[in-house]
């Protein structure tokens, strides 16, 4: 059952991936429409802001949660069961061209955070680490 879980997870993850490399907005002929949909990367700042996105039960997810709270950090959490999950993560992982930091070097891990510019995917004590870097610089 674990195995039959982490395929599945594997190809949603891999279809996440898929969708936002190759997704591409419709052209809008009309510049004046009141309907336009922004998809350009939000800017991210280097700040402290501490952004993570993650599904709030993996392994590493709870690990980074415990971690801010031990260190008692602030941050904005993203639960991937909220309705605009997938749709906030694109436009955040739009300022890094598909490339992260972290566990993961191409966003396939949860959690996936944003700090001081940078994007981690996954969680680990090197992580927490460099995230504590960031924060100081």
């Amino acid at each position: 059952m674990k195995k039959l879980f982490a395929v599945i997870l594997l190809l949603i993850t891999a279809g996440g991936v898929y969708f936002y490399l190759t997704y591409k907005p419709p052209a809008d002929n009309n510049e004046n429409s009141g309907n336009q949909v922004t998809t350009s990367p939000m800017k991210l700042e280097e700040n402290n802001e501490i952004i993570i996105f993650h599904n709030g039960t993996g392994p590493m997810c709870i690990e980074a949660l415990n971690f801010f709270k031990e260190k008692q950090l602030d941050y904005t959490e993203y639960l991937n069961t909220e309705a605009d999950f997938q749709d906030k993560l694109i436009i955040y992982m739009g300022n890094f061209d598909g490339k992260s930091e972290g566990v993961s070097d191409s966003f396939s891990y949860y959690p996936i955070i944003f700090v001081g510019g940078r994007a981690f995917s996954g969680f680990d004590d090197e992580v927490g680490q460099e995230i504590l870097t960031s924060l100081a610089q």
